[in-house]
């Protein structure tokens, strides 16, 4: 029995030896505790670029708005965390909140903020003064918790470019002065209709399509040409100006006002990085892959077709304010070869230096570095517009002799020059030929052009019933009111059909439907050809071309496209060319739908 009792005591004894234990363990435990550093916001933020910053992607998520770095110093975990944010009058609302369930003892983590602005911020033509807010909720031994900050921002007007968000002390090498140049690619406009109607005027100028430009170095040089040679008629000219020393926060940096190429379009006049945005604007939209080149005060563009075999590295470097003589130094023109010597020379030098920065646009448009949304703007007067700057026909006539004939030379970039007539009397292969019409027998009420003229040098803008859209042509084409709201255009045996789809958003729903009513009228009816690409407006079109036996035996070529919609109905667009005339009349049917635009 004294045993028994002798175990007991010692079983009471352990057990009040570790009661003890564990309350001192227990009472010297640190509890849960968050603490964050400052937040890192920036400054200053450009308008142009504001889906930039509202991708994580794009430059491993260096572009983020905010920085907040979050720790648990405590012993048990901090639990139930969120925090979320916005932009005062620029971002909806709060933003959905980013969670964390649990952030264990000693834990830290980054809360990086990527805003997703309103449109509204592209229209910005002044800088403004924005409030930055975030909110932290959390739980600390099921206490809760929650932290406001704020902070002043500057948000530059869409034409602004700041050179570098790295405060001075941190910069080391030359390209840390212009790390965010590369929003300039944003400014590169390709599928604005301004853009698109002004290219249309140098595919005139040139005597036929430059869509999909094929050729390899031969006929990148002979448009090129015509695009100087254009801008030289029209008296576009360089205006210097220089960039100013601004401070935000503790970043001093150069800023510069940098207008888009419509607004280079309508003012005539340019810098040296706004010629070489629109010189970049045409290039795409005509199918020449380009980079835009930044050294120490200027840039300039290099043309060249990856493609057709040839490589940046044998591109066509284009000093673009050449159009201007005094701007190189001369009193009288300068001829196209002399301007792509000057800008060579110039290339070869800062290359040796490493004091130069590449701006591939399509590979930067592919990361994201995308346009802002532009506003509409009366195509038919910038048409008109332009057309009154051209000269005489014979004032052309003496411009294109002194300035667009071979030298018979080589230049340094490794383009011969020589080369450029060989081909001019061949038609450049187009990769997204969207010739065709329409056999659809929709015919209602004749109606006339909204713009007559009997000059072959003017464009002719047919406009639907309802001004959802317009397309133009510098020959005059039969046309005919669908419904009073869709156009179907003819020019001789080719027709052309565009026409809203009631209910139907998606273009590649629109062109099976439309498909499939085809399939059912032709006999032999193949798809030979399909594509995706993008018209202006940023629309998405899904393109399929067919070949088929109509119910009156003829051999027709037919594209059907299928328009989404943004906001509201998608579109068709139906065209159809009979077999002997599909060579002879593509060019001109894809030219023609390079000025369709959607209001």
């Amino acid at each position: 029995m004294k045993n028994i009792f002798r175990i007991l005591a010692l079983v009471c004894i352990i057990t009040g030896l570790l009661s003890i234990y564990a309350f001192y363990i227990k009472y010297g435990e640190v509890p849960a505790h968050l603490i964050w550093e400052s937040p890192e916001v920036k400054p200053s933020i450009m308008s142009v670029g504001y889906k930039i910053y509202g991708n994580p992607k794009i430059d491993n998520g260096h572009f983020y708005l905010s920085k907040i770095q979050f720790k648990n110093t405590g012993e048990h975990s901090v639990t139930d965390f969120q925090i979320s944010y916005k932009v005062d009058d620029y971002t909806p609302d709060w933003s959905e909140p980013e969670v964390h369930k649990e952030i264990p003892a000693g834990y830290s983590f980054n809360a990086l903020y990527y805003p997703r602005f309103q449109d509204k911020i592209a229209k910005l033509r002044n800088s403004v003064t924005t409030t930055f807010r975030a909110r932290a909720k959390w739980k600390e031994e099921g206490k809760e918790f929650e932290e406001v900050f704020s902070k002043d921002i500057s948000i530059q007007a869409i034409n602004t470019l700041v050179c570098s968000d790295i405060p001075e002390k941190e910069r080391v090498i030359f390209q840390d002065n212009f790390n965010t140049a590369a929003f300039s690619m944003s400014m590169v406009t390709p599928n604005d209709p301004v853009v698109t109607a002004y290219s249309s005027q140098i595919t005139k100028l040139a005597g036929g399509t430059t869509a999909g430009i094929s050729g390899g170095r031969t006929e990148v040089i002979r448009i090129c040409k015509y695009i100087y040679e254009y801008m030289i008629l029209t008296k576009l000219r360089y205006v210097g100006d220089s960039a100013t020393l601004n401070t935000f926060g503790d970043v001093k940096t150069l800023t510069q006002n940098v207008r888009l190429p419509r607004d280079v379009i309508i003012d005539n006049q340019g810098l040296c990085l706004e010629l070489s945005l629109l010189w970049a604007s045409i290039l795409e939209h005509i199918g020449v892959r380009c980079t835009v080149v930044f050294i120490p005060g200027h840039a300039f563009v290099v043309a060249y077709a990856p493609n057709d075999g040839v490589p940046f590295d044998y591109g066509l470097a284009i000093e673009t304010t050449a159009i201007t003589p005094q701007a190189v130094g001369e009193k009288e023109i300068v001829s196209f070869e002399k301007a792509t010597e000057i800008s060579s020379k110039i290339y070869n030098k800062y290359s040796a230096t490493g004091e130069m920065m590449r701006f591939d646009v399509q590979t930067y448009q592919n990361y994201g570095f995308t346009p802002p949304e532009l506003s509409d703007y009366d195509i038919t007067k910038l048409v008109d517009m332009l057309s009154q700057r051209l000269p005489h026909q014979s004032d052309q006539s003496e411009l294109r002799h002194q300035n667009i004939e071979s030298n018979n030379s080589k230049n340094d970039s490794g383009y011969n020059t020589n080369e450029s007539n060989n081909k001019q009397d061949e038609a450049p292969y187009n990769p997204n030929n969207q010739s065709s019409v329409n056999p659809n027998e929709q015919q209602n009420n004749t109606v006339s052009p909204n713009q007559t003229s009997n000059n072959d040098d003017e464009l002719i803008a047919y406009i639907s019933p309802d001004n959802k859209f317009s397309i133009s042509h510098y020959k005059e084409w039969d046309v005919e009111s669908l419904s009073d709201i869709g156009l179907k255009l003819s020019h001789g045996p080719i027709f052309i059909m565009i026409s809203p789809m009631r209910g139907a958003s998606s273009g590649a729903q629109i062109l099976n439907l439309i498909a499939n009513q085809f399939a059912n009228n032709y006999r032999n009816f193949t798809r030979i050809e399909q594509a995706q690409f993008n018209i202006p407006n940023n629309r998405l079109a899904y393109n399929s071309k067919f070949r088929g036996i109509n119910k009156l035996n003829q051999q027709i070529h037919l594209s059907i496209i299928g328009v989404d919609g943004v906001g509201s109905d998608g579109y068709a667009i139906i065209i159809s060319t009979p077999e002997k005339d599909y060579i002879s009349s593509r060019d001109d049917v894809n030219e023609m739908l390079k000025t369709l635009i959607f209001r």
